[in-house]
């Protein structure tokens, strides 16, 4: 598996176990979960 595809699939078990659990996935890198319909936290954006 090539290094692109292992992170896509990383990225894809872990936006499925938050979409399934209802949970926010939280992350600086937020772009690799842009295709997925997850919940997003970036907290280094986060502003209260």
């Amino acid at each position: 598996m090539s290094s692109h595809a292992a992170h896509l699939f990383s990225s894809a078990i872990i936006a499925a176990t938050a979409r399934v659990h209802r949970l926010t996935v939280v992350t600086r890198n937020t772009r690799n979960f842009a295709n997925f319909s997850v919940d997003l936290l970036n907290p280094f954006d986060y502003k209260p």
